[in-house]
């Protein structure tokens, strides 16, 4: 019973943690795509925000 509650909660936190990464991807995609419309922007300012974004929300 115990390693029931043990696996559901495992499985809860997981389903939490792909959820976010699903909205962090949707966020950096728009983010990206948005930038890349103004395509003269340096590239490898918004990969640093990306992993900014990133290490604040973990």
């Amino acid at each position: 019973m115990e390693k029931l509650k043990q696996s559901s909660a495992t499985t809860t936190i997981t389903s939490k943690i792909q959820k976010r990464l699903l909205i962090i991807g949707m966020l950096t995609h728009n983010y990206e795509s948005k930038l890349n419309q103004h395509k003269n922007r340096k590239k490898h300012i918004t990969r640093g925000k990306s992993i900014l974004l990133l290490s604040l929300i973990f």
